[in-house]
């Protein structure tokens, strides 16, 4: 009987100790499900930015074309007629009043260039921010994508493993 209640003894045992094991998978399931949780909502965060940033990009695009397109209508003028003499044009007035005139109008003609000039560098600058912004959301969803995978192979693993002992 001493030798029957050894080996139930030992058995409650060794249940006691697989319970514990259990328990102790379950709890480790639990966290790695709620690191997976936190890592989807990563990876959604960076879908949104990289929507966010294509937009942008698209826009970008779009008014810089606009931009270019004004540069090279202004270009040809340029070309074609070439640069007005302003000193030539003032000296020419036919009075005060011309004269001032003459200058707002060469004033505005510089003003409207490098405005014109400024919005082409100002839209590439954007471009390329909105470039460097998709390329970052692209490496955070693999990062994210990356993390999803590991801790869904240890999810695996440790159900494989719980199964495993629950079997036995």
């Amino acid at each position: 009987q001493d030798d029957i209640r050894a080996k139930v003894d030992e058995q409650n045992a060794a249940i006691d100790s697989l319970l514990g094991e259990v328990s102790a998978l379950q709890i480790r399931e639990e966290r790695v499900a709620s690191e997976l949780a936190e890592q989807e909502a990563e990876l959604a965060e960076a879908r949104d930015e990289l929507a966010e940033a294509r937009a942008t990009l698209g826009e970008t695009r779009r008014r810089l074309k606009g931009a270019l397109d004004e540069l090279e209508k202004l270009l040809v003028e340029i070309y074609r007629y070439g640069e007005p003499d302003e000193v030539t044009m003032l000296l020419n007035a036919d009075g005060l009043d011309e004269a001032a005139t003459t200058s707002v109008y060469f004033e505005r003609i510089r003003d409207y260039q490098s405005e014109v000039v400024g919005a082409v560098r100002e839209l590439r600058a954007s471009q390329r921010e909105a470039v460097e912004q998709i390329e970052t959301s692209v490496l955070r969803m693999e990062v994210a994508r990356d993390a999803i995978a590991e801790r869904h192979a240890e999810l695996a693993a440790s159900r494989a493993e719980l199964e495993a002992r629950q079997a036995a």
